[in-house]
């Protein structure tokens, strides 16, 4: 089967930014001395060893696809024409890329060249018998992203410390990118429980969980459990690992910084709603009367209008009964809030236009609610009010 669509404008942007110098550097030292090209490979550390790879892979990656590709060729052997031309040279390879009609054929290399692709697996190699491992894929997040994770693999202090130090921008983003991220995770996850029979009731975990858990094992291991899930299944989870806070200490610092947030208390009312409801209710009957006026200032005076303001904006277009939304989105949890807040067209208008007062997590979340102002008003004799801020 002959590759015909180019897909090398799906090479991540975080990626273009480093074809520069770097990669050419290399080539050209492998021109002159193979061997003292070898010794620079070596010293590279982890993330410049990753980086040249795949600056290396996407220039050549170029030259499988039309209109680099010769028809007449194997994939085999235009792969090795395309290692032949990046390894001459930035202008020679950018000559190329500009015309593809420069594209040798064998006969016009008269049988003196060599088709290895020698650089790319010297780096292959490095890697491999260094870290026991296989350059990890190249996946669509940031370079900076995975940057936070290692930090808050070496320390959750110094996360702290740095986060601290983000913009509102990147807070966002970066919330964002790891929710991307378990997103994609989870749908290859999915995909390879229903191939082995497994019923998602089984799992010691939840999905969101597990997904949560892999991203915060940094770039490599997300990259090798994502391009393995679908012939295991199996993800050793630990949530007592100090990592799982990753993304937390995100969310929190944006929710502190930038939103009249819930407190944490009423998020974890909010969990056990959903989770044990039965449990929920106990727990009510030993709530303090300060603690009843803290969950309806939470609902009423910071929950439902941060979330009003932003989703109305987004969804004005549509007809909908906006309570019904706010409390779904509740009912979801802190971080699917947060990043709704931080993101409100994130849900599918279509997925709006479905969510009806009906919905089994609105109408839980309702009987909660009951449950707690009957609670308060059965043992104070008066009505549960919040202040407005």
């Amino acid at each position: 089967m002959s590759m015909t669509n180019n897909p090398i404008t799906h090479i991540p942007q975080f990626q273009s930014k480093y074809i520069a110098e770097e990669l050419w550097e290399i080539v050209e030292l492998a021109r002159q001395d193979f061997d003292q090209c070898i010794e620079v490979i070596k010293s590279l550390d982890r993330k410049s060893l990753i980086r040249l790879y795949w600056n290396y892979i996407s220039v050549q990656a170029n030259f499988l696809y039309e209109p680099y590709r010769i028809e007449d060729y194997s994939d085999g052997l235009n792969d090795n024409i395309g290692h032949w031309i990046v390894s001459q040279g930035k202008e020679f390879c950018n000559r190329v890329l500009n015309d593809p009609r420069l594209v040798p054929r064998l006969e016009d290399l008269d049988g003196n060249f060599d088709l290895e692709p020698r650089i790319v697996s010297e780096i292959s190699n490095v890697y491999e018998e260094r870290y026991n491992r296989r350059v990890p894929q190249v996946d669509d997040y940031k370079d900076e992203f995975w940057d936070i994770i290692d930090l808050g693999i070496e320390s959750i202090k110094k996360l702290v410390e740095t986060v601290n130090n983000l913009s509102r921008e990147e807070l966002l983003e970066f919330i964002h990118i790891y929710e991307k991220a378990m997103k994609k995770f989870e749908k290859g996850f999915i995909r390879s429980l229903s191939r082995h029979n497994i019923d998602l009731k089984n799992l010691d975990y939840s999905v969101r969980d597990i997904s949560k858990w892999v991203v915060a094992q940094g770039r490599e291991d997300y990259c090798d459990y994502e391009e393995n899930i679908l012939r295991d299944y199996h993800v050793p989870v630990d949530l007592s690992d100090p990592k799982m806070t990753i993304l937390d200490v995100l969310v929190q610092e944006c929710e502190k910084r930038y939103y009249n947030y819930p407190s944490d208390e009423f998020w974890k009312i909010i969990t056990l709603i959903q989770q044990n409801f039965n449990q929920f209710s106990k727990e009510v009957e030993q709530m303090r009367r300060e603690e009843f006026i803290q969950f309806a200032n939470d609902l009423y005076s910071k929950a439902i209008p941060t979330l009003n303001d932003s989703v109305k904006v987004y969804y004005q277009d549509l007809d909908f009964n906006i309570a019904e939304i706010e409390y779904w989105v509740i009912a979801q949890g802190r971080e699917f809030y947060a990043k709704i807040i931080a993101n409100s067209n994130s849900i599918p208008k279509n997925k709006i236009e479905e969510i009806e007062e009906s919905h089994p997590e609105i109408q839980l979340l309702y009987k909660a609610i009951e449950v707690i102002y009957a609670e308060y008003e059965n043992r104070y004799d008066e009505g549960l009010e919040y202040e407005i801020e």
